[in-house]
């Protein structure tokens, strides 16, 4: 792995460690479920609205884990050589 590419991986891991960045994903995930509440959607253009709504947030929520196994797996690639 390139120096550019794990100095990006421990910015994201340094991220991650910080109290403001639970906090935000804590917030994203109750708006996360109050947003699923579909008996609120009375129209189709709020349910795709809501639709857009939970992809980004469900992107959020999920970031840390898709960043962490990217890079044990890159790891693992590169012990394998």
């Amino acid at each position: 792995m390139d120096k550019e590419t794990e100095q990006w991986y421990e910015h994201q891991f340094d991220m991650f460690n910080l109290e403001g960045w639970k906090e935000l994903i804590e917030q994203a995930k109750d708006i996360r479920d109050n947003a699923s509440k579909i008996g609120l959607i009375n129209t189709s253009d709020q349910l795709f609205f809501v639709k857009g709504q939970l992809d980004i947030l469900n992107w959020l929520i999920g970031w840390e884990n898709k960043v962490t196994e990217v890079f044990k797996d890159l790891k693992d690639a590169q012990e394998a050589f």
